[in-house]
């Protein structure tokens, strides 16, 4: 008896639905089916069109590979990766959609759209015992014309099946309350909820703590204890899986842990709690002004998604209309939704409902991003709120229940419907449009003013294109890793602006796939002006997506030409020559001109990203720091700003070592910190001023060896080698036994060896030489470089072979380092040290 009353978990299951049935009526159904049918017009999101980048690519990648029943695999990278960055339990439920169709971004979408028909189920019946019908069905249709409902029931995140789960957990724990006859089948749909919380965000834990804090307090602590240590032992094994056998392994740059404890809001040296305290006062204040529009208008604000045109009467008239109604709005929602708190006192979940929204906000308030995306689950519960307030007022107050105020209920139900029933008709409008002709379309919504840029960029078409034109021995780059799913089997390869040199040689790129912005900016406009080793040439266009032909420098100091721009509009054109000549007096130390310039291209097109960023660095380089610290602090306020964030905390890093170097009395200390700060400006691509701070660092002590050592380095590496040899000089009468003074000058003594050289092979060996002395210097990079110009003239070179699938593997580029060793194989078929290398390699794949 014991096995058959715990065992059969299907039929508990059975029990939940009967239950959940039981609650609906035919007329309760109708109601559901005919929001249904409503919210059914949204249908028209599914198409190929990605907004969030690149955490929807990152699921589906996912999908694709549990769909494959190869578990989690992410193949849309050079390297596959079986590090996972979500939670996982997402992309398993993809998976079913990936097996019909694979590879396919509609067809997750239209799976994600199931689930928000689900979500608007569940929150009926969540709502209908407390509120009553009329009540629950006039909140669901609200939640059914949220725009963020819209936004994240079309799109392929986990937002929709989170915010179910949450819901689904409230309903069973309000039902067990009432229903002792049931209680094992809704204790089990407890524990179930719960783990598929859990693994659908992080964030859920904080469902997990409340819940068990509040069943403990119920006087069930065997079921607090089952979901308390179910969960965790189920997300023990994950960790241990993901993190610590996985993330050892693979060691990504990117992780979940590393990304929640980095410095991004403080310096380095400030501890974790100041961290988090600077994280939670700027969050606050980005979230309070949310908080009042989530329900009514959440995409009528500066940070709303580019779906709607501005310039359309109906969206200008709610624009202007909001003006005057937002605060009467904010203040009447505020004050019925206190009221509703107040009524849901009686419920006997309350406790644990209050809890977990206290607990889930806290929790985004520390994270190191804000976005209105983490505010979704709020929206039902807002709605829970006005809706039970409401009913209450009107049970309460017999003079509500005329004739005249509920006519005016009704009519003031519909002006607040008006916003979002306006963004709903301009969204759905504007997706059929880019449906049947992305391109068609952005010619003609781009001849206004303002457009909804998400719909001007049709990654599908320029990714297929790049494909097409790209014979197999070449790769495609982008920064945006969807553009896999349109490449055919072929990965792609994520490049940014510190890693786009190294990763176009490595790889082979031939085409770069990147987004022109409204303005006509290439997104990586910088990375392209900092290349010392490749020229672009933008070749084609499919709306504001670019694709860029990738070749090889003849010289290392050529520039960007005008030449290389593709005509679209001659304004934006001249533009994007202006935004690059901006660039070029940054790198020339031109600081106040290029600001100049940039201050002169947000006035004309607006603040935009890049151009703020850029004006911030010319601030940075004239010595203003106050003034560049708040430009780089604005970006805090962005929403899923996360790459931004982490390059202006860079910036910001740099600065706070700028005053720290300056504020030293100790005239070495001061070098060696100034020092520092050369090395932060090389790695982020501004050579000129790392050599100005090096100059600092030695005008404080001219015998600071690190200083002239790296000096000569980096005269070096820009090709300078008369300067070069000049600090090598004095570097070598302070340390010549130093193991980079004598790699410094083997080096020298091998490059005028080559110029002697009598046979391609004495030159080869020479270059190898060169590229060894650069390994064990540490200048991994130089020394790759070095090696793929020996093999360009001999691609058999065996010791270039070895060395430089060494480097490879240093470097976790494990493709480029299977390929060398493949080469190596054809020379050495029966070495069985090679064997073994390409099948410890190919293990990764």
């Amino acid at each position: 008896m014991h096995f058959r009353k715990w065992m059969p978990f299907w039929r508990n299951g059975v029990n939940i639905i009967h239950m959940l049935k039981t609650h609906l009526s035919t007329r309760h159904l109708s109601v559901v089916i005919a929001i249904v049918l409503f919210l059914g017009i949204g249908a028209s999101g599914l198409n190929d069109m990605i907004i969030y980048t690149p955490d929807s690519a990152r699921y589906l990648a996912r999908g694709i590979s549990v769909a494959s029943f190869e578990g989690f695999l992410d193949r849309t990278v050079p390297e596959p990766s079986h590090y996972v960055f979500h939670a996982p339990l997402y992309s398993v439920l993809l998976a079913p959609s990936q097996m019909l169709f694979p590879a396919s971004v509609e067809a997750a979408k239209g799976f994600t759209f199931l689930l928000s028909l689900l979500l608007l189920f569940l929150f009926y019946l969540w709502l209908l015992p407390r509120a009553g019908r009329l009540a629950a069905m006039v909140a669901t249709l609200f939640l059914a014309l949220n725009p963020l409902t819209f936004i994240y029931s079309t799109q392929i995140l986990s937002d929709i099946p989170f915010a179910a789960c949450f819901i689904l957990f409230f309903i069973l724990a309000e039902k067990l309350e009432q229903d002792e006859h049931r209680k094992m089948s809704i204790e089990w749909g407890l524990v179930g909820t719960a783990v598929a919380v859990v693994f659908l965000r992080e964030v859920g834990f904080t469902l997990i703590i409340s819940a068990t804090a509040f069943f403990i307090l119920r006087k069930k602590p065997k079921l607090a204890a089952t979901i308390f240590f179910v969960c965790l032992f189920l997300y023990f094994l994950w960790f241990v899986r993901n993190e610590l056998v996985v993330g050892a392994l693979e060691n990504p740059p990117a992780r979940n842990t590393g990304f929640f404890w980095a410095h991004l809001f403080t310096d380095q040296r400030a501890t974790l709690v100041e961290e988090i305290f600077a994280r939670i006062k700027t969050n606050a204040v980005v979230y309070a002004g949310l908080l009042g529009r989530l329900v009514l208008f959440p995409e009528f604000v500066q940070r709303a998604h580019s779906l709607i045109s501005p310039d359309d009467p109906l969206v200008y008239a709610v624009v202007v209309a909001l003006r005057f109604g937002r605060a009467p709005l904010i203040l009447a929602m505020a004050g019925l939704s206190v009221y509703g708190l107040v009524v849901e006192r009686t419920n006997k979940a309350f406790p644990m409902f209050v809890t977990v929204l206290v607990c889930y906000l806290g929790m985004y308030l520390a994270y190191p991003t804000n976005d209105i995306r983490y505010m979704y689950p709020f929206v039902p519960v807002i709605l829970r709120l006005l809706a039970i307030g409401g009913t209450d007022l009107f049970r309460r107050y017999q003079k509500l229940q005329s004739k005249l105020w509920r006519s005016a209920t009704v009519v003031f139900l519909c002006l607040c419907l008006v916003p979002n029933a306006v963004w709903m008709f301009n969204a759905v409008r504007n997706s059929w449009m880019y449906t049947i002709s992305p391109l068609a379309f952005f010619e003609d919504m781009e001849k206004g003013k303002r457009y909804p840029e998400q719909f001007g960029k049709p990654l599908s078409l320029a990714a297929a294109w790049a494909a097409r034109h790209c014979d197999s021995t070449k790769m495609v780059a982008s920064s945006m890793k969807e553009t896999a799913f349109w490449l055919g089997r072929r990965p792609v390869v994520e490049v940014n602006e510190n890693t786009m040199d190294v990763k176009l040689r490595d790889y082979n790129v031939r085409y770069i796939v990147s987004l022109v912005s409204r303005i006509g900016v290439n997104e990586l406009e910088a990375a392209m002006g900092k290349s010392s080793s490749f020229n672009f040439r933008p070749v084609h266009r499919e709306g504001t997506v670019e694709v860029i032909e990738v070749t090889k420098k003849n010289h290392p100091h050529h520039t960007l030409s005008s030449e290389t721009v593709i005509s679209h509009s001659a304004r934006k054109d001249s533009v994007r020559l202006e935004f690059r000549r901006g660039l070029e007096m940054l790198k020339t130390g031109k600081a106040q001109e290029a600001e100049s310039l940039f201050y002169r291209l947000g006035s004309q097109y607006g603040r935009e990203a890049d151009i703020v960023f850029n004006i911030g660095i010319a601030k940075e380089f004239a010595g203003r720091l106050d003034e560049a610290e708040q430009e780089y602090r604005s970006f805090r306020l962005l929403p899923q700003a996360g790459n931004q964030i982490v390059r202006a905390s860079y910036h910001l890093e740099v600065i706070s070592r700028i005053r720290d170097a300056e504020s030293q009395a100790n005239r070495l200390e001061k070098a060696a910190r100034l020092q520092i700060v050369a090395i932060n400006y090389w790695e982020l691509g501004f050579r000129q001023r790392a050599l100005t701070m090096l100059r600092r660092s030695l005008e404080a002590d001219s015998m600071f060896f690190p200083s002239l050592i790296l000096h000569s380095l980096y005269s070096l590496e820009m090709a300078d080698t008369l300067t070069s040899k000049k600090f090598l000089q004095r570097s070598g009468s302070i340390e010549p036994l130093n193991g980079l003074v004598q790699n410094l000058y083997r080096i020298f003594q091998l490059t005028d060896s080559l110029r002697t050289a009598r046979s391609s092979a004495e030159k080869n060996s020479h270059r190898v030489s060169v590229a060894r002395a650069y390994e064990a210097m540490g200048l991994r990079e130089e020394a790759i470089g070095e090696l793929l110009v020996v093999l360009e003239e001999d691609p058999s070179n065996e010791s270039a072979l070895r060395l430089l699938a060494e480097l490879y593997e240093f470097k976790q580029r494990y493709a480029p380092a299977l390929k060398a060793v493949t080469k190596l194989l054809t020379l050495h078929p029966d070495d069985e040290a090679l064997i073994q290398k390409r099948d410890a390699l190919l293990s990764r794949w």
